[in-house]
């Protein structure tokens, strides 16, 4: 409405402009001009006001349709007042279906778990009324069994004279002609001096360890030999807790607390070796934990001092030798065994020899620092190499540590169908020439109709 008011004036204001220009032009060719310019201008005024009209037709439309759309809304609100309601409702009826589904599985869940849980306790019920029944069965036949054993005489059968003989021989044989002769020689070696005077080394020796003892039909014997200038250390109240000495030693008494296990569980030598390691870790273990807490301090700054790992080592020989004949020797380290037949040939030579490789030299416990606690590391099994040789019609066994020279070995090897005798009067008269503990163990299989 305001453009086409607008439109009026400006005609109407043209109209007087050009009236008033006609009144001062002369020319007719600028009359024409003028008036065609004036219905040019009037055509474009016309045309405006056309679509004008166009517009306000157009937007007498738009109010007509928004009219009816707000009338439609408001007969929608009408017939739904609270809004999205009606979508909020559905999706908790929804919510609350699933729900109630649940509900009811849960439900039927519970009911056949407790139908089931009935149902077992009625079948166990009834196994252990089963149970009860054939055990009381079972009594009976045993009760019955044992009354016809009572009253059933049995006869033993009867062997034949021959074999009962040779049984009695065997026997008497066994306990009566067949006895072990058993004997150690052990000197120490001279003085060492003090190699590291950081700390304090084995310089006196004796770290050699010997012994045997005999558990029924057999006789078990131990060579141990400590390694020479290795770590000491003692507490404060001087007493020894770590060493090679205290290691062999340590193995040899947890060796003799296991010797009943020969006869109940009739093991190896290695088992042997294996349950007195176990035995000696239990115990160092135990008593590294049991340090007082300036022993314990000493003990790091020492470990501290050799980069975190000191140790100590031994060799190890554990044999095992029957009434019968059998031998079971078990090695670690260069300490040798030389086993002789009943015709003075020496067997397993294997244990006559040096090791085959370095990594059987010894078997080591370590002393570690980890997180600032001490820890005891003794050699497992898949870490030490050993030796484990069984030969038969052995009579005569020779365990000796390293300390012999060349020169003893061979004199011994050499004269072994001597008795022992002799080897213990000339051997003290050969001159030793290894500065070392020196252990000489010998069993013999004695015949007493031979002695």
């Amino acid at each position: 409405m305001k453009k086409f008011i607008f439109l009026f004036v400006l005609c109407i204001s043209n109209y007087f402009t050009y009236a008033q220009d006609i009144d001062g032009i002369k020319d007719v060719k600028t009359l024409r001009r003028i008036i065609r310019s004036y219905r040019d201008t009037v055509k474009t005024q016309r045309e405006l006001e056309i679509t004008l009209r166009k517009e306000i037709d157009t937007r007498k439309e738009n109010n007509d349709t928004l009219k009816v759309r707000i009338q439609e809304l408001e007969k929608k609100a009408i017939s739904q007042p609270q809004g999205s309601w009606g979508w909020d409702f559905s999706i908790l009826a929804l919510i609350l279906a699933c729900f109630i589904v649940l509900f009811l599985a849960c439900f039927i869940f519970y009911y056949r778990l407790k139908h089931i849980c009935n149902a077992l306790s009625k079948l166990q019920d009834q196994n252990e009324s089963l149970g009860d029944r054939l055990f009381s069965h079972q009594e009976t036949l045993i009760v019955d069994m044992k009354n016809k054993k009572e009253n059933q005489v049995i006869t033993p059968p009867t062997e034949p004279p021959v074999l009962t003989e040779i049984k009695e021989q065997i026997v008497r044989q066994t306990l009566y002609q067949s006895y072990f002769q058993a004997e150690i020689m052990m000197t120490s070696g001279p003085r060492k001096y003090e190699t590291n005077l950081r700390t304090e080394t084995d310089i006196e020796l004796g770290e050699d360890v010997a012994g045997f003892a005999v558990v029924g039909d057999k006789a078990v014997f131990w060579v141990l030999d400590g390694t020479s200038d290795a770590l000491v250390l003692r507490n404060r109240n001087q007493k020894q807790y770590f060493s090679s000495r205290h290691l062999a030693q340590s193995i040899a008494i947890n060796v003799q607390s296991h010797l009943s296990d020969l006869i109940k569980d009739n093991i190896s030598s290695f088992q042997l070796l294996k349950k007195a390691l176990h035995s000696t870790e239990v115990e160092w273990r135990k008593v590294i934990g049991e340090l007082s807490p300036e022993d314990r301090s000493d003990l790091l700054t020492t470990i501290d001092s050799f980069k975190n790992h000191v140790q100590c080592s031994t060799t190890v020989i554990v044999g095992v030798l029957s009434l019968d004949g059998k031998l079971d020797v078990c090695r670690v380290g260069d300490s040798k065994v030389f086993a002789f037949d009943t015709s003075k040939k020496c067997l397993a030579q294997d244990l006559a020899n040096n090791p085959p490789n370095d990594k059987m030299s010894r078997l080591f416990v370590s002393l570690q620092k980890q997180q600032g606690e001490v820890v005891v590391d003794f050699s497992p099994e898949q870490e030490f190499k050993y030796q484990q040789v069984v030969v038969n019609d052995i009579q005569y066994v020779v365990a000796f540590s390293d300390g012999l020279n060349s020169k003893s070995e061979e004199y011994v090897k050499n004269i072994a169908h001597l008795n022992y005798e002799v080897i213990r009067k000339h051997l003290p008269s050969i001159r030793a020439t290894t500065a070392d503990d020196k252990s000489f163990c010998v069993i013999q299989i004695k015949d007493t109709n031979k002695s």
